[in-house]
């Protein structure tokens, strides 16, 4: 904690200014947002094309939190804070744990490495505002293009009540939270409810303010600082995943999977409302990040730590009936990063020795028209240029990646009533380069273990889309229908034991899904009631593979939903209902020989606050203590001998949380 704390003060007064972009204007039939602040204003918040309750110390794992945007799909890890397999549209979805696909945003900068990876255990929802999911190939002047598009968070503590909260659960669960105007911090832990299952987080979070007086522009300075450590049970096969899933397998056991990331990060914006006709806005920032991942033995023990800088600039103009924006935006890092035999779950020998290092630039322009009333076209065009390095030793590791490409996008949107609804159709293709992590391969024999590059090509996603969105009284409801042709999408494949095996370039393969929304606010007497339902239907296959045919990617379940009942006014009881399910057979191997069915999940909570914001709260998930299955620990090119295929993660049993809050 001393390094970590170290690290985080030299970070604060020593960020150099970088120019970077804030958050692109969002056009609102694309715009999801997710309040998720502590402490809130109002009994329910609607906005965009959604609502989601306020979350709070009782939900502060990103998995439950994103699973409430259209289009998401969110597959359970290991539970609690363990990082969830996160994707939209398939992009991301064999990658965990060492995750990639969607671009995270924080005050209009990536949280991500400048490889495009992130680890989304970082990323704590309490100490965070409102989140937006910008859609399929928006180009948002973002350093690193991802096929899944943008999360954009925004810090939300400079209007924060002094608030305090503390929580207690059953297997062994505890956390903590305090907020105050511009300062949060987050303490979670939890001895799990499998063998070699204990988590734990801690988090703060900072922003200062500096509103824009006469020529002076409005600046914003931002701190925040993650510590995680949790232990990893493994996988485990079908049987016994559904038969005995509060075990752990005799790999594992002896092995120990491990993982611990620090991570550190200072920020600066600034805004120039008004200069001359034009709205500028410039960020930048530098955080550090250090990762120590023991992982079974047959990928041994990697440990990590690196800085990345990153920075863009924004400009907006309005001509007549055009509104023109361009920007240009750049990321910059580097790892040191060695390599361990893992010798009965304690680091052995060094076999390997690699320096990691990433550019990008990118470079945006965008114009939307409105060549009548209610009928905007938009176009718009990103250049981006990535390199990707890996050095050191063994020799076999070196290599580069490089890729220079021109991504274009078209868009119409006609808004036949204004401000009540509107229909759209886009025209886009996007590119998404390799991350670190695809790029170096483990090889060999648990005890002849080493690393190699592979030389992997971007995949490239050519998308149409038509959507539409309609309001009226109290109902919001949001659909949107694409098919994507996808050249070298990225698959990373698993080894039948759990551990990661390399990413390979697929053929050609195809994507088509439906994301839709719907949410009605109304009220029962006084009362106040929402219900909001998410669903996302998707489908991936082969196109004419010489070994797959037209079977379906591995790893991406037909169907994903979640609906929420939820009455939460501003001071009285407060109740709601949640059920969350994955429909159809997702298959663990692209060659479909094996897989698992679907589930339902319900939760409730029920609680009580009052005006002086004094709180209470029960929760409960997985309220019918199902045996279900979460995901799986990658994916498989083929499942040789289904029965001794331990790829499998359960899911939790029934889990119980009190929540106390009070103002301070």
């Amino acid at each position: 904690m001393a390094k970590l704390a170290t690290t985080f003060a030299c970070l604060a007064a020593g960020a150099t200014f970088v120019v970077a972009a804030a958050e692109e204007e969002i056009v609102a039939l694309d715009a999801i947002t997710v309040e998720t602040d502590a402490v809130r204003k109002t009994p329910w918040h609607v906005t965009g094309a959604s609502f989601t309750p306020v979350s709070t110390i009782s939900r502060q794992d990103a998995g439950s939190w994103l699973a409430t945007l259209p289009g998401a799909v969110v597959q359970p890890g290991f539970g609690a804070i363990d990082p969830p397999r996160i994707s939209w549209r398939g992009s991301g979805l064999q990658s965990a744990p060492v995750s990639r696909g969607v671009v995270w945003l924080l005050d209009g900068l990536p949280l991500h490495a400048a490889d495009g990876s992130f680890h989304s255990a970082l990323v704590v929802p309490g100490l965070v505002g409102p989140i937006t999911h910008r859609g399929h190939a928006d180009p948002a002047g973002v350093t690193t293009t991802a096929a899944g598009g943008v999360l954009a968070l925004r810090s939300d503590l400079g209007s924060a009540a002094r608030s305090i909260a503390v929580g207690s659960g059953n297997q062994g669960t505890r956390s903590a939270q305090v907020l105050a105007p511009g300062l949060g911090l987050a303490w979670t832990s939890t001895d799990g409810w499998r063998p070699h299952h204990s988590q734990e987080r801690l988090a703060l979070a900072g922003r200062v303010e500096i509103p824009a007086t006469g020529s002076r522009p409005r600046l914003a300075l931002g701190l925040q600082a993650t510590r995680v450590r949790f232990d990893v049970p493994g996988p485990l096969t079908l049987a016994m995943a559904l038969e005995q899933p509060a075990t752990i397998s005799a790999v594992a056991a002896v092995d120990r999977p491990r993982r611990e990331a620090d991570f550190a990060r200072a920020t600066v914006e600034t805004t120039w409302a008004d200069l001359g006709a034009w709205s500028v806005v410039a960020a930048g920032g530098a955080q550090y990040t250090q990762d120590f991942f023991r992982q079974l033995r047959a990928n041994g023990v990697a440990e990590a730590s690196g800085f990345d800088a990153m920075g863009a600039l924004t400009a907006r103009r309005v001509f007549g009936a055009h509104r023109f924006a361009a920007g240009v935006s750049a990321q910059t890092g580097r790892r040191e990063q060695e390599r361990f035999f893992n010798v009965g779950g304690e680091t052995g020998a060094r076999f390997a020795e690699v320096a990691l290092a990433a550019t990008g630039v990118s470079v945006w322009v965008r114009d939307a028209w409105e060549i009548a009333p209610g009928f905007t076209a938009t176009g718009s065009a990103v250049f981006t240029h990535s390199r990707r390095r890996i050095g050191g030793d063994p020799p076999s590791a070196v290599g580069t990646a490089t890729a220079a490409r021109v991504d274009p996008r078209f868009e119409f949107e006609w808004r036949p009533v204004a401000r009540t609804g509107s229909v759209f159709a886009a025209i886009g293709r996007i590119h998404e380069s390799p991350t670190w992590d695809d790029l170096v391969a483990v090889r060999g024999a648990a005890s002849a273990l080493s690393v190699a590059f592979v030389g992997l090509r971007p995949q490239r996603i050519d998308t149409v889309e038509v959507g539409a969105r309609w309001i009226a009284g109290g109902f919001t409801m949001r659909g949107v229908v694409y098919a994507a042709r996808w050249d070298c999408e990225l698959l990373r494949l698993a080894a039948p034991d759990g551990s990661a095996r390399g990413t390979v370039n697929a053929d050609a393969t195809q994507h088509q899904g439906l994301e839709s929304s719907a949410s009605w606010t109304g009220m029962l007497g006084e009362r106040p009631i929402v219900c909001t339902v998410v669903h996302t239907w998707s489908r991936a296959r082969f196109v004419d593979d010489p070994v797959h045919g037209s079977k379906r990617l591995a790893g991406l379940p037909p169907h994903a939903g979640r609906l929420e009942l939820a009455s939460e006014p501003r001071e009285g009881v407060t109740a709601a209902a949640t059920a969350a399910w994955i429909g159809g057979r997702t298959w663990v191997d692209h060659d479909n020989t094996l897989g698992y069915d679907g589930h339902v999940i319900c939760g409730a909570r029920i609680g009580w606050r009052d005006r002086r914001g004094w709180s209470l709260e029960l929760s409960v998930s997985n309220v019918f203590d199902r045996r279900w299955i979460a995901s799986s620990a990658g994916v498989l090119d083929r499942a040789r001998q289904a029965a001794a295929t331990a790829v499998f993660l359960p899911g939790a049993p029934r889990t119980w949380q009190v929540a106390f809050g009070r103002p301070w």
